[in-house]
């Protein structure tokens, strides 16, 4: 392909097995970073941490990125945890695609450190909206999946300490709020079934 490459996509699974989870059998969070140009990142969620559901976690976030982004960029390498999640299917998926692949070499939160500053800024972001949305009730178990998708687009959305914006620094578009719309305060819309 000719044209701009992002230099990298991070891949880690956040798992929040530790509080027992099991939201429509989605107990894991697949976080994705792009860290060569716009440091946007994706959460996919994921009912295991099998190396076909990386796969297939990577390429829905590649064609995000693909389809988001105001240039004609793709993901040259990628970087994730040293274990058997990113092995196999994944593994030859990227050797027929071309693209670099990179671990962080066993466990060493420093050599994948965007993407841990990145989920500890997607957990703060969700416990902030949860509070906000239930007044502190307990409703983590519920709400964990929207959540943890609508702290990733938030940090996405919204400029960071330096001024930069992942939206616009993918799309190369202001984000338009659709105030009264879409965009509504975590906990807003209530859909009854």
């Amino acid at each position: 392909m000719v044209g701009c490459f992002y230099t990298a996509w991070l891949l880690c699974f956040v798992t929040t097995s530790f509080f027992s989870l099991f939201i429509d059998g989605n107990i894991y969070g697949l976080v994705g970073v792009e860290t060569g140009h716009t440091n946007y990142g994706i959460t996919s969620l994921t009912k295991d941490r099998e190396a076909n559901t990386s796969l297939q976690g990577f390429k829905i976030h590649r064609n995000k990125l693909r389809r988001m982004g105001c240039e004609d960029r793709d993901i040259v390498r990628l970087h994730h945890d040293c274990d058997k999640s990113f092995e196999g299917e994944l593994k030859q998926y990227l050797i027929d695609e071309n693209i670099e692949d990179t671990n962080t070499g066993g466990y060493n939160p420093s050599a994948n450190s965007r993407v841990e500053r990145r989920n500890r800024a997607i957990k703060q972001a969700f416990r902030a909206v949860l509070f906000y949305a239930t007044g502190g009730l307990g409703y983590y178990n519920a709400l964990w999946g929207p959540g943890l998708r609508f702290a990733t687009e938030s940090i996405n959305y919204n400029d960071d300490t330096t001024g930069r914006n992942y939206y616009k620094n993918l799309t190369g578009k202001e984000y338009v709020y659709d105030i009264g719309g879409g965009d509504l305060s975590f906990g807003q819309s209530i859909v009854l079934s």
